[in-house]
């Protein structure tokens, strides 16, 4: 015979799904800038940036920081020195709006699991720790990780392209993003982009 379950009972589960769901729902960063790694030689087989790519990287923190704010976090893909591929670019282009900021540069670690876990893990954060997160990647399988972070629209990113920039905006909590599709060179002519940020070198254009 089965017990009706009391009515406060009842009403405490209730409020607390209720609860888990709205948490859940909060589970993101306000906003989430996405770019590829900037310049590199697109001859040769050089794991770095060229001296173009590394001056833009100097470029990029000063835009970042005048036009976007602090970051809370910087993300790039783990460097694996035993793939032909090996994510070094990402890093590289990081360090710039690393020094400036004194954040530590992390390593998404999910993109061993797959690209797909390494977005969603991304969407995850907490908008509370995280209202700006940065995040530096390569370009075949920007469309991917995309995916992860509740946006499955971009398209395919082409080798020859440094210049696009994704603003990811999770208003109120929303897993799904409104997304603001930029350049880096429009924001670059921003009065913005030039603001002092605390490294020693200026910006170079």
């Amino acid at each position: 015979m089965l017990h009706r379950i009391p009515s406060r009972l009842l009403a405490f589960f209730i409020l607390l799904t209720v609860g888990i769901t709205i948490s859940s729902a909060k589970a993101a960063p306000k906003r989430l800038i996405l770019i590829r790694h900037e310049n590199k030689n697109l001859s040769n087989t050089s794991q770095n940036l060229n001296p173009k790519g590394f001056t833009r990287s100097i470029n990029l923190a000063y835009m970042l920081l005048g036009c976007f704010g602090k970051p809370s976090a910087i993300y790039v893909h783990p460097i694996d020195n035993n793939k032909p591929r090996s994510h070094q670019r990402e890093y590289q282009t990081a360090v710039p709006l690393a020094v400036a900021t004194q954040e530590n540069i992390r390593f998404l670690w999910q993109a061993k699991q797959g690209t797909l876990q390494a977005g969603k893990a991304l969407r995850a954060l907490p908008a509370s720790q995280y209202p700006l997160v940065v995040v530096i990647w390569h370009y075949w399988d920007m469309p991917e990780l995309a995916k992860g972070l509740g946006w499955s629209e971009m398209e395919t990113i082409d080798r020859s392209d440094f210049n696009h920039l994704f603003e990811f905006n999770y208003k109120g909590g929303a897993s799904t993003p409104i997304v603001r599709r930029r350049t880096e060179s429009e924001l670059f002519k921003k009065t913005c982009a030039s603001s002092p940020n605390g490294l020693e070198v200026g910006p170079r254009y």
